[in-house]
């Protein structure tokens, strides 16, 4: 975390205008009836609470005046407002628990739908700082951000929500009481220290603010290298990297310690305040007591009258400094909202970013996708390049130069080249992952272009649902071609839904390539698709491809994939590059 997020992480203005941001995505109809629903629990719940506290001085007067049925009667009401207050305080419970589930589910939505419009997926998790070419520490782990941190600040909002509401109600009657009792002595001593509290309270949160933050972030680093080592178990064991790991992980371990022990350390003066501030309420609403009856307000009282007068102001003396005791309370509370509300704000401020990029991408190029879709209809070009550069938007490094490339139905063209000098780098420029100014693409409309990357996904699904990816929408199987492809066999586990820890890399790129052959694009990028199979089903792969989609790109280093194309474009080390039609015997 830089300084500059250290010190924004803050109750502060900037904290008051993200919460009520995030609050106006995390509100519909029905949180909004559960929130009035918790509010008129809380009133019935302080209602109540006043009455059973006024019972300890009815008992009182009837023990020392020996009325059996007075006794009796304060006994019988006290029975029903203590079961009355039990069901009032579950049920609050109950709306609270709901409340935040309602809360959470509403905001992780917002978040989705921003998260997942075009790639804002994939350019979230590649920022870069362009001083240093590092992860952007601002915005690290987005992952945890929509799992844990908005269910974490749902549910601190929930748990202080009712504490919030009804304070101002329930210090202003208490208030009022007391005036009737002391004067104005009494409230505005408990309205001084409160205010001092509050002070206090808000000096000593920052810390702890900072460091919960920087907590969660170290959380999120801890659990992505766990996640890193689990997704490549294999590998790290075929390559006998456990110690490599071990250590790897206890500097993670030892990261997280050290930012949990600052935020013990920060709390620990938060609660050793609020102990202080807690037991000198007590102290303080006895002395707000005293001044009416040293004052000899009540001189004319019987002793049992008066001891039944102490009682009951008592108590309402001690729930004013309770109220106020509530607010001062909630400070690590809060402060765990405020760094909440800022590490969500900060995804959500960036995923708006993008969008108004997007938007404005969007618009730039429009008239250029619609020139040149109507330009392939006549001339059949579906993909043209014009004298652009390759260029790595994280690095500025140029790959290659000036390139001029066009590609018509039933082009089947091959890029070769050394690695690293810009073939994925072309795919990911001509999909609109990256952006640059010196790179002019006209194709026909994107979702007729079908791109399949280097390292195939299995998604979350069974067969059908991978082959169907990415459509909702489940297709039917063509049994001859996963015949073809020998993954017919992955047809017994149709009801598996996981089959990324199952199926091998070879397995992968076929389940990849029967995707393509159900959904028949006009064009297909292939980025080394054929890495992990062996010659001969690399012969049935693009036998499908020629027969059931024609025109396609290939990025590959094998010489056997030659046959299969009818162009080459080779780039080369010093960021030029050579274009070339095949023999068409030799490409058969």
């Amino acid at each position: 975390m830089t300084r500059a997020a250290d010190s924004s992480y803050r109750l502060s203005i900037q904290f008051m205008v993200r919460f009520v941001a995030l609050s106006r995505n995390s509100v519909c109809l029905l949180s909004s009836l559960l929130a009035l629903s918790l509010f008129l629990l809380c009133v019935l719940n302080q209602l109540l609470a006043y009455y059973i506290g006024l019972l300890s001085s009815r008992f009182f007067v009837a023990l020392v005046s020996e009325d059996a049925s007075a006794f009796k009667r304060v006994l019988g009401e006290a029975m029903f407002l203590i079961g009355a207050i039990s069901l009032v305080i579950a049920m609050s419970d109950w709306v609270q628990g709901m409340l935040h589930i309602h809360w959470r589910t509403n905001l992780t939505n917002h978040v989705h739908s921003v998260y997942f419009k075009r790639s804002n997926f994939y350019h979230v998790n590649n920022l870069f700082d362009k001083a240093d070419q590092t992860p952007s520490p601002e915005l690290d782990n987005p992952d945890q951000r929509m799992c844990r941190d908005i269910d974490y600040l749902t549910e601190a909002v929930s748990k202080v929500f009712p504490i919030l509401i009804i304070s101002p109600l329930t210090i202003a009657y208490y208030t009022w009481r007391v005036y009737q009792v002391t004067g104005l002595k009494g409230p505005l001593a408990a309205f001084v220290i409160f205010l001092f509290g509050a002070f206090a309270n808000v000096f000593l949160a920052t810390p702890v603010i900072k460091w919960t933050a920087n907590t969660e972030r170290m959380e999120g680093n801890f659990r992505y290298l766990h996640m890193n080592i689990r997704s490549n178990c294999e590998s790290v064991a075929l390559l006998k990297g456990s110690e490599f790991e071990h250590q790897s992980a206890s500097k993670r371990l030892m990261a997280v310690v050290y930012a949990q022990t600052k935020l013990v350390i920060s709390k620990f003066f938060v609660q050793l305040f609020r102990g202080l501030y807690d037991y000198f309420g007590s102290i303080q609403s006895n002395i707000v007591i005293a001044i009416p009856i040293f004052a000899g307000s009540f001189a004319d009282l019987s002793p049992a009258e008066l001891s039944g007068l102490i009682s009951a102001y008592s108590f309402k003396s001690i729930y004013l400094v309770y109220c106020f005791s509530q607010l001062v309370d909630s400070a690590v509370s809060v402060s765990d909202i405020a760094a909440m509300t800022h590490r969500v704000s900060e995804l959500t401020e960036q995923l708006a970013l993008m969008e108004e990029a997007n938007g404005t991408s969007l618009r730039s190029v429009s008239s250029s996708v619609t020139g040149a879709d109507s330009q392939g209809s006549s001339e059949g070009i579906l993909l043209e390049i014009r004298s652009s550069n390759i260029v790595c938007p994280k690095s500025g490094e140029l790959l290659l130069r000036k390139l001029d490339l066009s590609v018509k139905r039933g082009d089947r063209l091959l890029i070769t080249g050394p690695s690293g000098v810009g073939k994925s780098s072309l795919f990911r420029l001509i999909s609109g992952l990256w952006q640059s100014s010196e790179f002019q693409c006209y194709s026909i409309q994107t979702d007729r272009i079908y791109v399949v990357p280097q390292n195939p996904y299995i998604c979350d699904g069974n067969l059908s649902q991978q082959i169907s990816y990415p459509s909702t929408s489940v297709r039917d199987l063509d049994l001859a071609v996963l015949e073809k492809l020998r993954i017919d066999h992955l047809m017994d586990r149709l009801d598996q839904n996981d089959l990324s820890r199952e199926i091998s890399p070879g397995e992968a790129q076929r389940v990849s390539i029967a995707r393509v052959v159900a959904q028949e694009p006009e064009l297909v990028l292939l980025d080394e698709v054929t890495s992990c199979v062996d010659e001969k089903m690399e012969q049935v792969m693009y036998e499908l491809l020629q027969e059931r989609v024609h025109t396609f790109v290939s990025i590959g280093h094998r010489t056997s994939l030659e046959r299969y194309h009818n162009c080459r474009l080779h780039f080369n080390a010093d960021r030029t590059y050579l274009y070339s039609r095949m023999d068409v015997n030799e490409s058969i």
